[in-house]
């Protein structure tokens, strides 16, 4: 499981804007589960959520 930044990586995907509070809900309620029709595992969820962060620090560099 990965953040393909282009869209075009080949594989089941779900898409999310760069907001961090699409990405805190989309974990929090656990949307991507559903929408990738799996579990996501404790890694997974991890490297998601350090993704997030970062997108939140780049936002209020802006």
């Amino acid at each position: 499981m990965s953040v393909d930044l282009s869209g075009k990586a080949n594989g089941r995907g779900a898409y999310l804007c760069t907001n961090p509070a699409c990405w805190e809900r989309a974990l929090k309620r656990r949307l991507l589960n559903h929408a990738l029709r799996t579990e996501l595992d404790a890694e997974s969820l991890q490297r998601l959520q350090e993704h997030a962060a970062g997108l939140e620090s780049n936002t209020m560099d802006s």
